[in-house]
């Protein structure tokens, strides 16, 4: 498996392998939700350690 990057998904919080490039095309394999929106994520005390 190339390198990869563990990214939390901004909606359900799950982490994912992201591979370096694929970045902005990338979405979470468990709420298909996209990993990078270009807005800011916001957190509670809960969900702020996953990030």
């Amino acid at each position: 498996m190339p390198d990869t990057r563990k990214i939390t998904c901004p909606h359900c919080h799950t982490r994912n392998r992201v591979i370096p490039g694929k970045e902005l095309q990338a979405v979470c394999g468990k709420c298909e939700g996209e990993l990078f929106s270009g807005k800011p994520v916001d957190l509670t005390a809960e969900t702020f350690p996953k990030h």
